[in-house]
């Protein structure tokens, strides 16, 4: 394969050189795919099955956002790797036997969405919930952003319905509290019919 310039100079690029750039780029892009995902699967499985905290120092960016949109807590922003550790202990106060599993993962550019499922059994206080000892099964998708060859965002989407039903979460509301879920679902009912999400500093 040639090239030519304006000023007519002809460069002569050997084909063979052509693929083997292009599959240096291919397999970049492969390896750089694969890393995310098992980051992701990572976080996932040694950190919020099995509780091991010292992966946070080595897949956490110190400026990821965690923002988790559910009837429990709409547009919450957690900061830094110590948002990070906020959040798993959340979890595994709540669901100490959690099993998280993904069904499917969707890479573009440097974004990883994840289809997953969530079983396990209510062990302990869940946003004001004292255990109920019930099991859960639900899903939910996730989106993590990677910068600097870390997960430097997160938005979670969780089928919150699914968890009121296992939990009979309403039977365990005063009437104040049922009121403040209730307008908790409304506004999480304004986020999904606005083009970008509201943030609570």
């Amino acid at each position: 394969m040639s090239w030519t310039s304006s000023e007519n100079v002809s460069l002569k690029i050997p084909t063979s050189e052509i693929k083997t750039f292009f599959s240096s780029i291919y397999i970049l892009i492969s390896m750089n795919r694969e890393k995310m995902i098992s980051m992701v699967k990572r976080y996932m499985e040694d950190l919020y099955c099995k509780w091991q905290y010292s992966i946070i120092d080595e897949i956490i960016h110190p400026e990821c956002m965690i923002e988790t949109v559910s009837l429990f807590g709409a547009a919450k922003w957690l900061r830094g790797k110590e948002g990070a550790r906020a959040r798993v202990e959340m979890s595994r106060q709540a669901f100490p036997d959690a099993d998280w599993s993904a069904n499917d993962y969707i890479v573009e550019d440097n974004k990883v969405a994840v289809h997953w499922r969530l079983k396990g059994t209510h062990r302990g206080a869940f946003f004001g919930i004292e255990a109920t000892f019930n099991p859960i099964d639900v899903n939910g998708v996730s989106i993590f952003h990677f910068r600097d060859g870390l997960i430097c965002q997160i938005r979670q989407y969780m089928d919150s319905m699914q968890v009121v039903n296992q939990l009979n979460i309403f039977q365990h509301l005063e009437d104040e509290d049922l009121s403040q879920y209730m307008a908790t679902v409304g506004k999480i009912l304004r986020i999904m019919s606005s083009n970008f999400p509201e943030k609570e500093e």
